[in-house]
């Protein structure tokens, strides 16, 4: 018999009696089960147990995975947006800003040595930029972690908003700037990105 679940939440129950003392769950909808503070999914459920207690669960399946990896794919996204913070925040620096000046003349391209990244204001523009693609990124990461069990699907949503949004306004600034070829490697972080969250996940 399987363990005694946490908390089981079904939608919609048909509940019957079985016997004195004992309830069958019998439905044909979703349920959200969760055992050692793993949520698992199915469509299908036969649960018994005494009445007043927590009842355990026959004929479990498991979740589909598309929902994890939508939630670990959220979590790759965190970290491709908040890599980027370190690099622009240690560009205030003299002393440490070759790697960001490194990646302005590579998105730039071709490299040519041209980006100084001397300025004074660009200084101040990079720690800007740092501390905003931080809060993105950790934004993103709890939002995988503390929302999406509860909104999947709003989460995915708003994810995909928010990289597009970036997209079209990056993607139009470097144009105007004269920098088109950033919109070329934003096509490519974009993809990286979203990845599977194009598609809501199944389940």
């Amino acid at each position: 018999m399987p363990a005694p679940l946490e908390r089981v939440s079904i939608h919609p129950p048909t509940i019957g009696a079985v016997e004195p003392g004992y309830l069958l769950w019998s439905f044909n909808g979703s349920v959200s089960v969760e055992r050692d503070g793993t949520t698992v999914l199915t469509r299908k459920v036969i649960a018994a147990g005494r009445s007043g207690a927590l009842c355990p669960v026959q004929k479990l399946e498991r979740a589909p995975v598309s929902h994890r990896f939508h939630k670990l794919w959220l979590k790759i996204a965190a970290v491709i947006v908040g890599s980027f913070a370190p690099v622009f925040f240690l560009a205030t620096m003299p002393a440490t800003r070759e790697p960001a000046r490194l990646t302005l003349d590579i998105l730039s391209w071709p490299p040519d040595g041209a980006t100084t990244y001397a300025s004074p204001d660009v200084h101040f523009l990079s720690a800007l930029t740092g501390g905003f693609l931080m809060g993105w990124g950790v934004t993103l990461w709890l939002l995988s972690s503390w929302v999406y069990d509860a909104a999947p699907d709003a989460v995915r949503k708003a994810a995909v908003a928010g990289f597009m949004s970036w997209f079209v306004l990056d993607s139009a600034g470097s144009i105007a700037s004269g920098n088109a070829s950033n919109a070329v490697f934003n096509v490519f972080v974009l993809l990286a990105a979203v990845g599977p969250l194009w598609r809501p996940a199944r389940g």
